[in-house]
């Protein structure tokens, strides 16, 4: 994993600046991505996905739900189908 960059503030500690980047969900979210989402077998950007992440919160915050929204119908489809398939998976005994 590589590290991440965390600009400090002015008057800002480097320990308080660790801890603002750690309890920012652009952060929590672009880690735990990196763990489990691979592309081709690589691993993703770590600040490659904070930027994407901070461009997709700023979108939220002017107002636009529609990414968000289009997510929600893509996992619905995604878990009805997973479900609807759950009686012809085979089981053990």
């Amino acid at each position: 994993m590589q590290p991440l960059r965390i600009d400090q503030s002015s008057g800002e500690t480097a320990q308080d600046a660790l801890a603002r980047a750690f309890t920012d969900a652009r952060y929590t979210a672009a880690r735990t991505s990196q763990v489990w989402g691979k592309v081709d077998g690589q691993q993703l950007d770590l600040q490659g996905l904070v930027s994407a992440l901070g461009e997709q919160v700023r979108t939220v915050n002017a107002g636009s739900l529609s990414a968000q929204e289009g997510i929600l119908v893509a996992q619905t489809k995604t878990l009805d189908a997973i479900f609807n398939n759950l009686p012809n998976a085979p089981t053990s005994t």
